[in-house]
């Protein structure tokens, strides 16, 4: 009975224990059954790496104009109309790709926004790399057509001559303009004889040639010498002058590599330039294209002059500010390679951003790029996950196995405690009868001895208090005098004693 003593005295922290170690058991059982057994583990095959670089150098002009080839600049270059017998041409263009570029060259006879007519000069030609194309105009012979025309249709004008030479490449037509006013006292010829497109810079020379005359001692008077370039060259990091920059040399280069001795590659990198006004718009433009192995490096020249021009003409017409614009060169590698272990068909990019803002161009820092890959094996492998320091099969039966037992235990602990539970309630009826007749119970330190035949036990303890309340005698109270024995409640008449046992 000591044991139920103990029992009693410490069920609630006992059940407790039981309890947080059945939580505990449980959570550490429910992760490792979470957890699964076996897993998916890659390993690599072969590895493969891309990266590469752009470089580029900025040639800068002091130049700030760059006349629209719709618009005829008010400066010119005049000679006498009387001595000028005819003159001698030479266009020459310097493509930006080495795609096949088709030319035709023309002479426009024109009364502006009246009539224009016009005579081709050479036959078209179609070819790669630089181009040069010679050509005459005799003064006097369109002189004498200008007056046909303007005979025929009873309307004089001024009379414009304006040289074209069209450049089609990859379904895109630029046009190099060279506007002559033939007028009656002098030839007036555009000073703009360098002029940028996309398709690249195109320049114009050309002679005068003079019919003998008292004034100058030359025959032939050449058009003044422009230079290719007069500014600087800035290299990557520099600071760029939108005003005058001229022409940003490109030179991009892309390599592949793996650890495998007999790959082959195949690679297409096409370079494009990505032109941005904020969110209103943006404008590819396809500029070069390469076929390589697992190298390809290309160079290529982009006319900043003709975009920074282009860019102006567009805020003039939208009123975008300026500091909205941004030039994004794009390079795009499309590789296949045959290896070993399997093939790769990805595509690689790299982007060089640049920003016009206050009236400063800057390009990215970063020039070079770089990514890798792999082509991997799947294995199935014991997951390597850990739960308390175990694997997870060892801790799902070890947890389960501890969750039964504290399971188990707290089930024990409640089963002995309620299975007891009646001795506690007979010192609750105890208690009810202290409170319902307490003024007329009394607690005995000692049991009186007792007669058998003078006893006179009953029923129920109100049968006892009606016996106490008749002889007028206090109930006495006798608590179990051992382990077993029942409380005693008795009332004493003399030799005779009525009692009630609570058992």
């Amino acid at each position: 009975m000591e044991f139920l003593g103990f029992f009693y005295r410490h069920f609630r922290p006992l059940a407790v224990i039981s309890a947080v170690f059945l939580v505990a058991c449980t959570a550490l059982a429910a992760i490792a059954w979470s957890k699964p057994t076996a897993i998916e583990q890659k390993t690599p095959l072969l590895n493969y790496y891309q990266d590469s670089r752009f470089d580029y150098l900025v040639t800068l002009t002091p130049s700030t104009i760059f006349a629209d080839e719709d618009t005829y600049n008010i400066s010119t270059y005049n000679y006498p109309r009387s001595i000028t017998e005819s003159l001698d041409f030479t266009f020459t263009h310097s493509p930006s790709s080495d795609k096949p570029v088709s030319y035709t060259v023309s002479a426009v006879m024109e009364n502006r926004g009246v009539w224009e007519k016009a005579y081709q000069l050479l036959p078209p030609v179609s070819q790669q790399g630089d181009y040069t194309a010679s050509f005459s105009l005799d003064i006097d012979a369109y002189e004498s057509k200008f007056g046909t025309f303007e005979e025929a249709l009873g309307i004089n004008g001024v009379r414009f001559i304006r040289i074209m030479v069209t450049a089609t490449s990859d379904q895109q037509t630029f046009v190099f303009s060279l506007p002559i006013d033939t007028g009656e006292d002098l030839i007036k010829i555009n000073s703009n004889l360098i002029q940028r497109k996309l398709c690249g810079r195109g320049a114009f020379s050309y002679s005068v040639n003079l019919k003998p005359n008292p004034v100058f001692d030359e025959h032939v008077l050449l058009s003044p010498q422009t230079p290719e370039s007069t500014g600087n060259v800035i290299e990557p990091g520099g600071v760029i002058f939108t005003r005058m920059a001229d022409t940003m040399d490109i030179n991009y280069q892309y390599r592949y590599s793996d650890n495998d001795g007999n790959s082959q590659a195949e690679t297409i990198t096409r370079l494009s330039l990505v032109l941005t006004a904020g969110k209103l718009w943006n404008h590819e433009i396809p500029l070069a294209e390469v076929a390589g192995d697992k190298n390809a490096s290309m160079n290529f020249n982009l006319d900043l002059a003709y975009f920074i021009e282009l860019m102006g003409n567009i805020k003039s017409e939208t009123g975008v500010p300026a500091d909205n614009y941004s030039l994004v060169l794009k390079a795009e590698t499309a590789l296949n390679a045959d290896t070993s272990h399997g093939d790769i068909s990805e595509t690689y990019l790299h982007t060089l951003s640049g920003t016009i803002n206050g009236g400063i161009l800057t390009w990215d820092d970063s020039l070079t790029s770089q990514t890798n890959g792999s082509i991997t094996e799947t294995h199935v492998v014991d997951n390597p996950a850990r739960v308390a320091g175990m694997t997870a099969t060892a801790a799902r039966w070890l947890f389960l196995i501890f969750a039964l037992l504290a399971l188990a235990c707290l089930a024990g602990l409640v089963f002995l405690y309620f299975k007891e539970r009646p001795s506690k309630t007979l010192e609750s009826k105890v208690n009810s009868y202290h409170k319902k007749y307490g003024d007329r119970i009394v607690d005995a330190v000692s049991e009186f001895p007792i007669v058998e035949n003078m006893v006179v036990s009953l029923g129920s303890m109100e049968e006892l208090a009606s016996v106490s309340d008749e002889l007028a005698k206090p109930i006495v109270y006798v608590g179990p005098l051992g382990n077993g024995l029942p409380h005693t409640f008795y009332v004493l008449d003399g030799t005779t004693r009525y009692q009630f046992l609570l058992n």
